[in-house]
């Protein structure tokens, strides 16, 4: 098929570059952009290093039972396997690659609905002997391949190519969300459909009435949504309104902690607000774990943050949060002088981590239900830190070669 190259791209892009390119932040350089998810890696194996304070260094099995050491794993396999797909490989460079990649990506999604396969009762994961594959994960980097390569190379004004666009996007969505399929995990089904959203919205190509069908559409799903929660979804909504309604309560004592657990029945949220708002400056080292109305399950994973507030404090909190920031910041200034294809992967590369960091730290702070969305990079876990890695090399890639169509 011939490539699809619009002046219509062109002109939408210009005007957004034009904008990015008039901050003096000079931090395009791919080499500055790693040291951002090595330095929030290190902060992950410190905090969870700090969580082992009862694990025996003193022999083998200690170390190779250690949370904070499987990380340190997983990162530099991480780098390596997308450096290999990115670098060497470059899938993002052939639309056979793409295609290829979705394929087993979605095969291996499936594989584990149908086998109904669950750790820690949640049935979003593959065994693969001694290691744990989370297929969403590697969902999220196809997807933003996928629509990517239509927007900046087919001619969105065919309701064909429309099709073909919004056709892996849906399916996954599909396929994470719908209960019957499994244990129901709406954020990452929102988070998977983002970047096809946001890059259909500002795509020139796609006519105002597809658009305004569009927006009617999601208001009549997300009016569909709210009245097919489950119990335990519109219980995480509901410990999200009692803290924000809740003006007299602060999370000073046990039994202000204890009160609010009792009356929302969600333990988890309760006990990482009460953390993060209870935190020092420089943090503290002395665990949690001694006292028992601050107890944290998932301390490692979905609450992450709290744990780092605990032991690194609000200097902690706060940095974690500047490295995202200038994170974004960068690839905003890359994004200013790149390609039209380049540029949706950033767009839906960014949407994506950023969909990610709000959601964790949104549930962390009680302003969002729990959704079990890993902080990307922080969170305990190769799968995430997988994607999130592909996704980095993917946006800051700068070598200039063709796009093979065939």
């Amino acid at each position: 098929m011939k490539l699809f190259y619009s002046k219509t791209n062109t002109s939408l892009i210009n005007p957004c570059q034009n904008i990015i390119k008039s901050s003096t932040l000079n931090v395009m350089s791919p080499r500055f952009l790693l040291t951002i998810p090595v330095l929030l890696i290190s902060i992950s194996i410190w905090t969870l290093s700090s969580l082992e304070n009862n694990l025996n260094w003193s022999n083998l099995s200690g170390w190779l039972s250690s949370r904070a050491i499987r990380q340190l794993f997983f990162s530099i396999l991480a780098i390596a396997i997308s450096f290999l797909l990115v670098y060497i490989f470059k899938i993002h460079k052939k639309i056979k690659a793409i295609f290829w990649f979705n394929l087993i990506a979605g095969f291996i999604n499936l594989s584990v609905i149908i086998l109904d396969l669950e750790i820690r009762g949640a049935s979003r994961w593959l065994r693969l002997g001694i290691f744990s594959l989370q297929p969403s994960e590697i969902v999220k980097v196809g997807i933003v391949m996928w629509v990517s390569y239509l927007a900046a190379f087919r001619d969105l004004k065919k309701t064909s190519e429309l099709i073909w666009f919004w056709s892996l996007p849906v399916f996954s969505f599909l396929t994470i969300w719908n209960p019957s399929f499994g244990q129901s995990d709406l954020g990452t089904a929102l988070i998977v459909i983002l970047p096809a959203v946001a890059i259909f919205m500002i795509h020139p190509a796609v006519s105002r009435w597809y658009k305004t069908i569009f927006v009617g559409v999601m208001a009549l799903t997300i009016v569909f949504l709210s009245f097919s929660l489950v119990g335990y979804q519109k219980d995480r909504l509901g410990i999200t309104n009692f803290i924000l309604r809740s003006e007299s309560w602060t999370p000073s004592s046990s039994d202000d902690i204890n009160k609010v657990c009792n009356q929302t029945n969600l333990y988890n949220t309760c006990q990482a607000v009460s953390l993060v708002a209870n935190n020092q400056l420089l943090g503290s080292l002395e665990s949690y774990q001694s006292n028992r109305s601050l107890y944290l399950p998932e301390r490692q994973t979905d609450f992450i943050f709290a744990s780092i507030s605990h032991y690194l404090g609000i200097l902690g909190s706060f940095t974690v949060i500047l490295l995202f920031a200038v994170l974004f910041i960068a690839l905003a200034r890359i994004s200013a002088s790149s390609s039209p294809y380049q540029f949706y992967l950033i767009v839906g590369g960014s949407l994506t981590l950023l969909a990610q960091v709000f959601a964790n730290i949104g549930m962390n702070l009680g302003m969002l239900p729990v959704v079990g969305v890993p902080l990307p990079w922080l969170s305990y876990g190769g799968s995430h830190i997988l994607g999130s890695f592909l996704l980095l090399f993917l946006m800051t890639y700068q070598e200039k070669s063709k796009f093979e169509n065939g």
